[in-house]
């Protein structure tokens, strides 16, 4: 996960699924989870700036590398992580002899390849340097899994990193200030029937219920921020006055996000438990809002394909959305886990050591201290094995974490971009729409689908492909306002 406001990068190495790659007479160990990571930030950070390109090269046929079809496109070091647009150069990088980062010696041979002129890989593409050919990717074994090194909801395969290079690619594709935009999605898009687009009767949420209840609208996604669960009791981020960012300025944090930024978390915990120690999960005090229970609505319709939430508060699940339609893009508050040996432990085990030391606490200080009484390092959940005492985290994505693997799953399957849309319209409640690759899924269905906003401001208009009020009325419409009103107005237009 990644803000658009920043271009740097942050690289977590926490998991430890490895592959073994059998080629000929030489083999090389690859840690796959590390590869889904990296990639997963690279790619949704600023791509075109990592890719450094070498136009010589590619005008020059002069090469000693076997020519491939495809073969001018990203080459990805699975070694190291390193990245380019030029094949000269990842040969070269193939030959020179690097030093990782245990402090051994060797070549990186092994380069992830795909071709930005086509829209999906079918099969994910490996080229070995050493061997000089595309490998088969049937070579790929799994050797192990260490369990003290590895978040077990995070073993991924092959097929992961395939989605994951999809998954960018498509939203690089819908990018309308993208040379590949320009050069390949709106060409094929004039060209092909099955993309043809659908739109309202009239510019108004009535169009949108009446949509919802045409023919045509048989799969709904909707994308959900902080707003929605405002009115539950439990701040957004960036309101003035009672956003979370606001409320943490005794911590002279560097930026305000930087409260959930995992490097930051490693160095200064204790800080992000005393501020989130008042928005875990809580059945008592925390109820799902009408925004919850629409979603839940559409799914009794049959007419959710997805929720995508960027939202850690598990109110989805406990307003009864299904799973299977729902994708906690940035995690949720669900468990907690060990960084150092992956022991899992609840909320109530979190909360119980939160809420005695800060008790503990509370009768040392004065009456006059402020609510949001900081905590201590030696204050944080640790865990209780008594070997590890490793610092424990909730299931939360936090900025420098790679999103969850379903996401990119899900995201391919529901926007696919050669073929005919598995969303008939897109909802977007509650969300500022600055936290990338969240606020790029507007651009998937730019201009085929119906978009709705329900916010309490005005987001997503831009020439990357957001919304277009003025411009393509009958395909976007803007609610502006709380977004539980706006939503209970819908409902209403709908007799649900």
């Amino acid at each position: 996960m990644n803000l658009t406001l920043t271009s740097s990068f942050f690289f977590s190495s926490s998991f430890a699924f490895t592959f073994i790659l059998l080629i000929d007479d030489h083999h090389s160990t690859i840690n796959l989870s590390v590869v889904y990571q990296q990639l997963n930030l690279k790619f949704y950070d600023s791509p075109e700036s990592t890719l450094p390109c070498c136009q010589s090269w590619h005008d020059n046929d002069d090469n000693d590398v076997e020519d491939v079809d495809g073969y001018d496109g990203v080459w990805i070091c699975l070694h190291c992580l390193d990245s380019t647009q030029c094949k000269k150069h990842s040969y070269n990088h193939s030959c020179q002899e690097q030093t990782d980062g245990d402090g051994t010696h060797q070549h990186h041979h092994l380069m992830l390849f795909f071709d930005y002129k086509t829209a999906f890989d079918k099969q994910i593409k490996i080229y070995c340097f050493k061997c000089d050919h595309l490998l088969d990717t049937n070579t790929l074994m799994l050797v192990g899994n260490d369990d003290k090194s590895s978040n077990s909801t995070s073993n991924y395969n092959v097929n992961d990193i395939l989605d994951q290079i999809n998954a960018f690619k498509l939203i690089l594709y819908n990018d309308k200030k993208s040379e590949w935009y320009r050069e390949n999605v709106h060409s094929n898009n004039n060209q092909n029937n099955d993309l043809e687009k659908k739109q309202l009767k009239e510019s108004s949420l009535k169009g949108i219920a009446d949509y919802i209840q045409s023919e045509q609208c048989k799969n709904i996604v909707v994308l959900t921020g902080a707003g929605i669960s405002v009115a539950a009791g439990i701040p957004d981020f960036r309101s003035p006055k009672s956003g979370l960012y606001n409320n943490i300025k005794q911590f002279n944090l560097p930026y305000p996000e930087a409260i959930f930024d995992i490097d930051y978390f490693k160095v200064y915990p204790e800080r992000f438990y005393t501020i989130s120690k008042d928005i875990f999960p809580d059945a008592d005090k925390y109820k799902p809002t009408q925004v919850h229970h629409f979603i839940k609505k559409l799914s009794d319709h049959h007419l959710l394909r997805r929720n995508y939430t960027q939202n850690i508060d598990t109110l989805e699940r406990a307003a009864g959305i299904p799973l299977n339609q729902l994708i906690e893009a940035h995690g949720a508050f669900t468990h907690s886990y060990c960084m150092q040996c992956n022991k899992q432990y609840s909320n109530d085990y979190i909360l119980n050591i939160l809420n005695s030391k800060c008790e503990s606490e509370s009768e040392s200080v004065s009456s006059s201290s402020p609510s949001l009484s900081p905590l201590t390092k030696h204050q944080v959940p640790r865990c209780n094995d008594k070997d590890c005492n490793g610092l424990i985290k909730p299931n939360v994505v936090f900025f420098g974490d790679a999103l969850p693997m379903e996401f990119n799953h899900c995201l391919v399957n529901d926007f696919p971009h050669e073929s005919k849309l598995q969303c008939d319209l897109l909802i977007v409640i509650g969300t500022s729409l600055k936290v990338l690759p969240i606020a790029s899924m507007i651009n998937l269905c730019h201009g085929r689908v119906p978009r709705l906003l329900i916010n309490n401001q005005d987001v997503g208009a831009n020439d990357h492909g957001g919304f277009e009020w003025d411009t393509n009325p009958l395909m976007d419409v803007k609610w502006i306002g709380d977004c539980q009103q706006g939503v209970t107005e819908l409902i209403q237009l709908l007799n649900w």
